[in-house]
């Protein structure tokens, strides 16, 4: 998967495909590393990309477009906060995090895409699951699944499960909701000097 992300995340010529510094500093090149490519332009319109960024990274996320269709089918539910909160959730932390990712472009610009989209992911998913957990105990869906004294004895081995099960929930979400965005960002968002002037 890490090589084909890094096929999808490349300019389009072979001579430019393969990266110009050394491997090992491949996932954490700068440019201001003396053997660094040159660093990653807003592609223009900047701000049109960037709106175009967030939709797409929001509307092709599979927890999106799986709880929409769930709710447009059938609203009802015990827990309707939550299932419509994971949808701003998805939306919220997209927004968040490319506006995370323009500030430190803006401080010190990307290498290459690979960074930037495994930055991204990694940023964008921990806030995803952080969030997930909060709406799920704050709208009462995860302690109604997952925790023990809300079905019989909460021992310890029984809350240690529970708290797996909610991690496990919290990763899966994060996964499913951001493991795309990263990608999709840094190819409609950003272009290589070669590839097109800065917006």
């Amino acid at each position: 998967m890490k090589a084909a992300l890094r096929r999808w995340l490349s300019p389009g010529d072979a001579a430019s495909a393969v990266p110009a510094w050394a491997p090992s500093a491949a996932p954490h090149a700068w440019t201001d590393a003396p053997d660094a490519p040159s660093a990653l332009h807003w592609r223009a319109p900047w701000q049109a990309c960037l709106l175009a960024s967030w939709l797409l990274a929001t509307a092709m996320a599979p927890s999106f477009w799986l709880v929409g269709t769930l709710l447009a089918i059938d609203a009802r539910s015990d827990h309707p906060a939550f299932w419509f909160s994971l949808l701003g959730i998805v939306a919220l932390v997209n927004a968040a995090s490319i506006a995370r990712i323009n500030q430190r472009q803006h401080r010190q610009p990307y290498a290459c895409r690979e960074t930037l989209a495994l930055h991204y992911r990694s940023m964008s998913r921990r806030m995803g699951s952080a969030l997930f957990l909060a709406v799920g105990w704050g709208s009462g869906f995860l302690p109604d699944i997952t925790w023990p004294a809300a079905h019989g004895a909460a021992t310890l081995a029984a809350i240690a499960n529970a708290l797996l099960w909610n991690l496990l929930l919290a990763w899966l979400f994060g996964w499913l909701s951001f493991a795309h965005s990263g990608g999709v960002h840094a190819r409609i968002g950003f272009v290589y000097p070669e590839r097109g002037p800065r917006a």
